[in-house]
C-alpha cells in the first residue's frame, strides 16, 4: 500500500502506560517487527506516548540511529503513571539526530488557550533541550510557536512551524 501511495509518510505507534521499563527494555515484538518495515519502506515514525516508553525507544535508536521518530503530543507530559525521571529519558532523546518533538498537545496539561502560556516554564526545557530544528509544531493556533518561543528568530520559529516538516516530508517549500 505504501509503495502504491506515496503520501503515506509516517506510521503512528501508540505507547502508554507502561510499567517496569527499566534500562535494558525492549519494545514489543509486534511493535519492533512494523518499526523495521516502516524503516524498509522510508516511514516516518510517529510515537504518540508517554514518557514510560523513553528507555525502549532510546534502546531502539541506539540499535537503529538512522530512524526518523516524531514524538507526538510532548510525550504527554501530563501522562498520570509517568514520573520526571522517565521525562528526563524523553528529554535525552533530542540526542538522537532524527529525533523530533511535537510542540502540541499542550491541552492535555495546561487549559489557558489558545496559547497555554502557563506551560512555558515547561516548554522552555523541551525547546532548549530539542531545539530550533528538532521540533515541529502539531496543533492549535501557530501563534503557540511564537508565544513558547519569544527568545527565537523569527527564522528559527518558521522551522518548527512548517520549515522541518517540509524537509522531514521531502515536500517543495511553500515559500
Amino acid at each position: 500500500m505504501v509503495r502504491r501511495q506515496p503520501l503515506f509518510v509516517a506510521i503512528r505507534f501508540h505507547l502508554a502506560g507502561g510499567t517496569n521499563l527499566g534500562p535494558e527494555s525492549t519494545l514489543e515484538e509486534g511493535v519492533l517487527a512494523l518499526w523495521m518495515k516502516a524503516l524498509g519502506l522510508g516511514l516516518i515514525i510517529e510515537l504518540h506516548m508517554d514518557s514510560t516508553y523513553a528507555l525502549p525507544v532510546a534502546n531502539r535508536l541506539h540499535e537503529h540511529p538512522e530512524s526518523t521518530v516524531v514524538i507526538d503530543h510532548l510525550a504527554e507530559a501530563g501522562f498520570k503513571n509517568a514520573t520526571p525521571v522517565e521525562f528526563a529519558n524523553v528529554m535525552d532523546l533530542a540526542a538522537f539526530d532524527h529525533v523530533y518533538m511535537k510542540l502540541s498537545g499542550l491541552d492535555h496539561f495546561a487549559n489557558d488557550e489558545p496559547l497555554y502560556l502557563s506551560a512555558r516554564p515547561f516548554t522552555r526545557r523541551v525547546i532548549q533541550e530539542f531545539g530550533p530544528d528538532q521540533l515541529v509544531w502539531g496543533s492549535g493556533t501557530p501563534r503557540i510557536v511564537d508565544a513558547h518561543m519569544l527568545e527565537f528568530s523569527e527564522a528559527d520559529r518558521m522551522k518548527v512551524k512548517g520549515d522541518n516538516l517540509t524537509r522531514l516530508l521531502a515536500y517543495p517549500s511553500i515559500r
